[in-house]
């Protein structure tokens, strides 16, 4: 006998309006200005949606700093579940000290490949 299912809906923690400096090119965030897209939304529709036809329960999940609960907030209007947050940094990592991102990239692809071939080495034994 199986448990019952539930039906996951992911939503992104992003800045709805950022300001970018048109001369530095920086971008400035606003946590007032964040949320999840039409778009996420549009996915949380349609998560309750099936829910609702499947009888499943529908759990809302997000990932991102503490701030990203804005988002749980804001989903939890349209009545999934259950809420999950997922602690993440706001910042993507960044590559060991001392490493450039071109060599980190080439590392990267090498990984994908087979390792090199070793050539195999002839001793000399006695006779």
């Amino acid at each position: 006998m199986s448990e019952p299912g539930f039906i996951a809906v992911a939503l992104k923690w992003t800045d709805l309006r950022p300001d970018v400096d048109p001369l530095a090119g920086t971008v400035r965030h606003d946590s007032r200005a964040t949320g999840f897209s039409l778009a996420d939304a549009a996915a949380l529709e349609w998560a309750l949606r099936l829910g609702e036809s499947w009888e499943l329960p529908v759990t809302a999940i997000t990932a991102g700093p503490p701030e990203a609960q804005a988002v749980l907030r804001d989903a939890a209007a349209f009545g999934p579940r259950r809420l999950v947050l997922v602690t993440a940094d706001r910042d993507p990592p960044r590559p060991p000290r001392g490493v450039s991102p071109s060599r980190l990239r080439r590392s990267k692809r090498q990984a994908g490949r087979a390792p090199p071939r070793s050539t195999p080495t002839s001793t000399s034994g006695p006779a």
